[in-house]
Formats: structure tokens, C-alpha cells, sequence
């Protein structure tokens, strides 16, 4: 009876996991209302908001309206990049969780820990601002890399949408 409440249990973590990991990109974007007239304002209010709740992103949202838009589009590749990495790291945990009590691999894609470390390190070489988030995700439990995997979707929503009205000043400028 407990084997089966444990692999009941297992099961569940399993795929809770999974669908947490292979959750799409845009999935936040398909719940939500899109709206296109976000401004500098809406941007700085949710940029408050935001450095309360993940404060490890604050250094890369309070430079949000000094980039230009060059800065702005890498950061944003920056943070889909570490969004990536941890949902690697995710995959990673569940998947030592469910090998250690079954020894079986559940889990086809994957990014090894060094190939994680690899890739940490070449985004700190481009994107210093970025050192404090991904330096500790080798470090983060499975809640901890969830939060920061929300964390990095909110950071490139708001870097796409500084990019949008930078864009949108630049042609109302030259009119």
C-alpha cells in the first residue's frame, strides 16, 4: 500500500513537472488581455510591482527606460535565454527526483547541468546585468525556478513593450 501511495505520488509530481516545463512561452500571453497601448507610465508601474515580487531582476528592470533599442532587443533575447535555462533546470530536478526513485529517464530533452553552467556563463560574459539571476540557478529548488521562469516571461513582456514605444516614438519623430 505504500509503494503505490509513493509511485501515486511520483506520478503526480511527474506530471505536474512536466506540463510546468513544457509549459509554451506564450501561454501567459493567451490568458491575458493584450493591450497595445502600454505606455512608459504602465510600464514603470509594473516595473515597481515587479521588483517587489522578483527582486533578483531589479538591476535589469530599473535600466529598462535607459535602453535604447538595440539594448533593449538583447536583453529581451537574454531573458527568453534564461527562461530556457530554467526550464532545463526544472526538468533537470524532476527528472533526478523520478530517477532516483524509479531509474528510469521519463524525459527525452534535456540540458545538462554543465551545458546550464556553459550557458550561464556566456550570458554573463554578454549581458553582465544578468549575472545575478543566472548565476544561482544550478542553486534553485524546483519552486525557486519557477518563480524565476514566470519572472523572466513578466522582464521580456516589458522589454517588448519599452521596444514597441521606442519604435513608435522614432516614427512619430521622423513625420
Amino acid at each position: 500500500m505504500k509503494n503505490i501511495s509513493i509511485a501515486l505520488t511520483l506520478v503526480i509530481l511527474l506530471i505536474s513537472a512536466a506540463i510546468l516545463a513544457s509549459t509554451p512561452r506564450n501561454i501567459v500571453a493567451q490568458t491575458e488581455t493584450v493591450d497595445d497601448t502600454t505606455t512608459e507610465e504602465q510600464i514603470q508601474a509594473k516595473a515597481t510591482e515587479f521588483k517587489i515580487k522578483h527582486p533578483i531582476y531589479a538591476a535589469i528592470v530599473e535600466a529598462i527606460p535607459l535602453l535604447d533599442l538595440k539594448e533593449t532587443v538583447k536583453n529581451y533575447i537574454a531573458a527568453g535565454a534564461v527562461q530556457k535555462m530554467l526550464k532545463y533546470h526544472a526538468k533537470n530536478l524532476v527528472e533526478e527526483n523520478v530517477t532516483n526513485q524509479t531509474s528510469s529517464s521519463p524525459m527525452a530533452e534535456t540540458m545538462t547541468d554543465e551545458q546550464i553552467q556553459a550557458k550561464a556563463t556566456e550570458i554573463i560574459t554578454k549581458h553582465p546585468r544578468f549575472a545575478a539571476v543566472v548565476e544561482g540557478i544550478s542553486n534553485l529548488d524546483l519552486k525557486e525556478t519557477f518563480k524565476g521562469y514566470i519572472g523572466a516571461e513578466i522582464l521580456q513582456k516589458m522589454l517588448k513593450y519599452h521596444a514597441k514605444n521606442l519604435v513608435e516614438e522614432n516614427v512619430t519623430a521622423s513625420q
